[in-house]
C-alpha cells in the first residue's frame, strides 16, 4: 500500500505540474545583467538584525512614495489613505487575507501607471488596507510583494551599494513594455 501511495502522489504531482505550466507559460529572463535597470534604494537596519529595503514609487504621476521591497509577501499592499488620496477606485469587493502578522481586510485597486525610477511596472490589481503601524514604525506607504516581482522577471538587491536591479521578462525575443522610460 505504501508503494501505491507513493505512485499516486507522484501522479498527482505530475498532473499538477502540467496544470501550472498551462497557467504560467514559460518566460525567459534577459540574457545578461546589462539588460537590468538599476535603481537607488534605501537600506534601513533595525533591531535584532532586521533589514528593510525601500524604493521610491510613482503612482499615476504622483509621488514618489516610499515602499518596502517584500519578496516574501504574496500581495502588494498600499496604505488605504494613500489609495483614497490618489483617487483610486476599488476593483472589487473587500476580502479577508491572512499573513504572518494576522488577518487583514483588504480592498483591490487597479493601477495602470506606476514606476520605480525609470522602470515602469506592469498595470495590475493590488490591494490596499490601513497600514497605520507600518507607516508609524517603518515610514513607508506600502509593500511591493512577489506579485509585482514575478511579473517583472527578476530582482537583485545590492545591500553594499544601496541599489535594486530589475531584470525584465523577455517575451518572444523582445523585452516587455515595463522597461520603457517611465513618465515622471
Amino acid at each position: 500500500w505504501l508503494l501505491g501511495g507513493v505512485c499516486a502522489l507522484g501522479l498527482l504531482c505530475l498532473s499538477l505540474a502540467g496544470c501550472s505550466s498551462a497557467l504560467f507559460p514559460p518566460v525567459a529572463l534577459a540574457e545578461t545583467p546589462a539588460h537590468g535597470i538599476t535603481l537607488p534604494a534605501e537600506i534601513r537596519h533595525g533591531d535584532q538584525g532586521a533589514t528593510l529595503v525601500i524604493v521610491q514609487v510613482m503612482i499615476h504621476g504622483k509621488g514618489p512614495y516610499p515602499m518596502a521591497v517584500d519578496t516574501g509577501a504574496s500581495l502588494t499592499l498600499l496604505d488605504l489613505n494613500l489609495s483614497d488620496k490618489l483617487g483610486l477606485k476599488p476593483a472589487g469587493p473587500s476580502q479577508q487575507i491572512t499573513g504572518v502578522g494576522g488577518a487583514e481586510e483588504v480592498t483591490p485597486f487597479s493601477i495602470s501607471q506606476w514606476s520605480i525610477g525609470k522602470a515602469a511596472l506592469p498595470a495590475m490589481t493590488i490591494t490596499s488596507a490601513p497600514l497605520l503601524d507600518l507607516k508609524r514604525t517603518a515610514h513607508v506607504d506600502g509593500l511591493l510583494g512577489s506579485d509585482v516581482f514575478a511579473r517583472v522577471g527578476a530582482i537583485t538587491i545590492n545591500y553594499a551599494s544601496s541599489q535594486v536591479t530589475l531584470y525584465p521578462i523577455a517575451t518572444g525575443g523582445a523585452l516587455s513594455l515595463w522597461s520603457r522610460e517611465a513618465v515622471a
